[in-house]
């Protein structure tokens, strides 16, 4: 099955709670951030080392009612545990494409990726089992799924700049940080797991000096949580400002269909948590106030950006680099 078509892809990934999420995005994004030259390799792909390849890889359809365990996050993410040059994942060709060129799209972003392309694409699950030299590192895989996506799906792909509407994330006062945001360094090392918001346990190093809030466990990974009166919370630790500008347009509710763009101008790792009211759709109760917390009952999530984090977003345009596809197949047969 042939495809010849032109799809955008441009930065995000579903969102979801109850649950700690260890594989979903990203710390530095091929796509959703601001580019000086519209040719340009990003920054990880150049540190990773350009093109690799896989010394020997499998890919089959996936069985019906049947998943088999990635063990390597099939996200933009940067959380990994080294694999020994061993590498399997089972996931729909969109998302290897996510993986593959570390892309953050919003939802709007990926049904503008989805609606030229066969269906396949974001419903047929493939295993893909392969074998790399050496240890590779979370980047050099994406750099090889992208030779394997060239090879066995015919893939043909690449970056164009366009100006585009988005939000911009920056600071309220130049210099200044919010109470939830911090350098990664003045705070516990990522092998010392931090303590839960709401938690009897001591608070981590470098919290707030009134505890309302302890960061988030996960170094490298998110975390996300429904907490008692309709609040939510949620944060990473040792990311990006770039990757917190990403995410921001797929949490509840929506701010905006807009991208959001990092000109903070914050350079490094930082931890950062958000807790603000959500009711979801299916839940029509009034929120109760028994018992929650004053400064943050109430609070809209574009609210708790400003007073939590010491940022702001304002309406602009910018120049993205988005992925076009050309084309692709069905893969090739082992």
């Amino acid at each position: 099955m042939l495809l010849t078509a032109t799809c955008m892809i441009a930065a995000g990934i579903p969102f979801a709670f109850g649950q700690v999420l260890l594989d979903q995005q990203t710390n530095t994004m091929a796509v959703g951030t601001l580019l000086t030259q519209p040719t340009m390799v990003p920054e990880w792909q150049k540190a990773a080392g350009g093109k690799m390849e896989f010394e020997v890889a499998s890919i089959r359809l996936s069985a019906p009612g049947t998943a088999l365990r990635s063990n390597v996050p099939i996200s933009a993410q940067a959380n990994f545990t080294p694999t020994g040059g061993i590498f399997t994942a089972d996931a729909t060709l969109d998302r290897y494409i996510d993986f593959a060129y570390k892309l953050f799209m919003t939802s709007e972003q990926k049904e503008a990726l989805l609606a030229p392309l066969p269906k396949w694409v974001s419903t047929q699950r493939f295993t893909i089992q392969a074998r790399a030299a050496g240890d590779p590192i979370k980047d050099q895989y994406r750099l090889m799924m992208q030779t394997l996506l060239a090879d066995r799906f015919k893939m043909v792909a690449h970056f164009e700049p366009r100006l585009v509407p988005v939000l911009a994330l920056t600071l309220i006062k130049p210099g200044k940080l919010g109470p939830y945001l911090r350098v990664h360094a003045d705070g516990p090392p990522c092998n010392i797991p931090a303590s839960p918001t709401g938690s009897t346990a001591s608070i981590a190093p470098g919290a707030p000096a009134d505890g309302s809030l302890e960061f988030p466990f996960w170094c490298d990974g998110e975390t996300a949580r429904l907490m008692p009166n309709n609040l939510v919370e949620w944060g990473i630790r040792n990311s990006t400002i770039a990757y917190l500008a990403a995410d921001l347009p797929n949490l509840p509710p929506k701010i905006s269909s807009r991208p959001v763009v990092d000109q903070t101008g914050l350079i490094g790792k930082f931890d950062f948590a958000l807790v603000w009211e959500w009711i979801p759709p299916s839940n029509g109760a009034t929120p109760s106030v028994t018992d929650a917390q004053p400064d943050l009952r109430g609070l809209t999530l574009e609210e708790a950006v400003e007073k939590q984090l010491g940022l702001k977003l304002k309406p602009t345009v910018a120049t993205l680099g988005i992925l076009i596809v050309d084309h692709v197949e069905l893969p090739s047969e082992n």
